[in-house]
């Protein structure tokens, strides 16, 4: 009986040894200080001209998600959200403008491959203006506001020099203006006082 029993507790002593038994370790993602950026190659643009931007990480991670869009500066959606996995170049064209407008191109950290740590800089933002076409005014015909500041540049350009000779052509002009109408004066005294004379 007792080599009996020692014999069973061989035998399952051996079935457990060569049984193999899966060891499984949870994987802890290690902390990290995380956030994201956004940058735009330019802050000012007409209607129609095409925005570049990108979405950054500031710290390198294989594995994120990042939310990004564009609104107005009144909260209306000028480009709906979407969902990016790289850092790669986006574009975004604004049309339709009446006025000039502010554009604000966001973007929010969805998902990251690490703990993050922070959240104060999970968003950011960038603001891009947007001249579009003058508002229509009663009675006057539609400008666009591309020629208007183009005019505007042209008159900023003008040096100085060029500022102090029209200012000489223009004084000249209305002193000769002013010395034909007093020629003028006197011609008209003239031929009154000759019509004088004449008729005595």
């Amino acid at each position: 009986m007792r080599m009996a029993l020692i014999l069973i507790i061989a035998i399952f002593a051996q079935t457990v040894a060569a049984e193999t038994v899966p060891l499984t370790l949870d994987v802890i993602e290690p902390d990290c200080p995380i956030g994201v950026t956004i940058t735009a190659d330019k802050t000012e643009v007409e209607q129609g001209e095409t925005i570049a931007y990108t979405n950054n990480l500031t710290i390198k991670r294989k594995g994120f998600v990042i939310e990004y869009w564009a609104e107005w500066d009144d909260g209306t959606i000028a480009k709906k959200p979407r969902n990016t996995s790289n850092t790669n170049q986006k574009k975004f064209t604004p049309r339709n403008v009446n006025g000039t407008k502010k554009l604000i191109l966001k973007n929010k950290l969805i998902s990251v491959d690490c703990v993050d740590t922070t959240s104060d800089d999970n968003n950011s933002s960038v603001s891009v203006t947007v001249h579009g076409e003058m508002p229509e005014t009663i009675g006057e015909p539609k400008t666009e506001t591309s020629q208007i500041r183009q005019e505007t540049r042209q008159q900023d350009s003008v040096s100085p020099l060029l500022q102090d000779v029209q200012e000489v052509v223009y004084q000249s002009s209305s002193i000769t203006s002013k010395k034909l109408i007093v020629w003028i004066i006197v011609a008209i005294v003239g031929l009154l006082g000759a019509l004088l004379v004449w008729r005595r």
